[in-house]
């Protein structure tokens, strides 16, 4: 994404400098229009407005004194419309900052049984001095890396309709053990590989615990393996020439031994 620090928005964080008073980012506005010129004297988006919010949705992680990465996350309860243009607003109305992207996203809100609806995640970054004192990042959700939690796979939502593809399961109720669950887009189905050993151990190391369907070919026995993956030869037949028997015909079976 393509941002623009708006006139307005530079004036608020000299002002927010000057007077030690920390701006709030709050607003957001979406236009359909993608690929726009963003210019740093607008005051709205470009195009008709497809969605507005004033909280829940604006995510902040610092990366630096001086450098500031604002998201804004689409879950699937909203929607549906087409993302092009965005611009951040401070709590009083004032435009902040824009944002365009070259080529429109579809943002579907869920539906079921029929949509699953899709969340997008919009990544702006404001690069200013000391713009993470000028900005008050508190009131801003703050950004973790962390998967969505869920305690057992009892509460595994269905594959096709989950709003995530990769849960953190703190027990599978089968084996006992934790587990991390993903979709697997071609066919909608959940996958896991459970978390054998801490990982500080020297034993640590992942298995495969399921294959397709969250329910079937579990292996009750999980074995303990280095590479991260559980692998199974394919059974190999070969035909094999002994020669050309001469003798008189045999009357017993004979044993060839084990072929290598």
């Amino acid at each position: 994404m393509q941002e623009q620090l708006l006139n307005t928005g530079r004036n608020a964080l000299v002002n927010a400098l000057i007077t030690n008073t920390p701006i709030n980012i709050t607003k957001l506005h979406i236009s359909a229009i993608p690929n726009i010129t963003l210019d740093p004297a607008a005051t709205d988006v470009v195009g008709g407005i497809v969605y507005s919010s004033s909280s829940g949705n604006i995510f902040a992680d610092v990366i630096n004194s001086n450098e500031l990465r604002i998201l804004v996350k689409l879950d699937q309860t909203i929607g549906s419309f087409l993302i092009g243009n965005v611009v951040l607003f401070l709590d009083d109305g004032t435009p902040f900052m824009s944002g365009s992207i070259t080529t429109a996203v579809q943002k579907l809100v869920q539906n079921l049984p029929s949509e699953v609806g899709n969340i997008v995640t919009l990544n702006m970054t404001l690069t200013y001095t000391n713009v993470t004192t000028a900005v008050n990042v508190t009131i801003l959700n703050p950004l973790y890396a962390t998967l969505p939690f869920i305690t057992d796979t009892n509460a595994l939502p269905i594959a096709g309709f989950a709003a995530y593809d990769v849960y953190n399961v703190q027990n599978d109720v089968r084996s006992g053990r934790p587990v991390i669950v993903f979709r697997r887009a071609s066919d909608n189905t959940w996958w896991s590989s459970p978390i054998v050993d801490p990982y500080d151990s020297a034993d640590f190391g992942l298995v495969v615990l399921d294959g397709g369907v969250l329910q079937d070919n579990m292996l009750t026995a999980p074995t303990r393996i280095v590479g991260g993956a559980l692998y199974s030869p394919p059974l190999i037949t070969r035909n094999i020439d002994f020669g050309q028997y001469t003798g008189p015909a045999p009357t017993t079976n004979r044993d060839f031994g084990t072929y290598t």
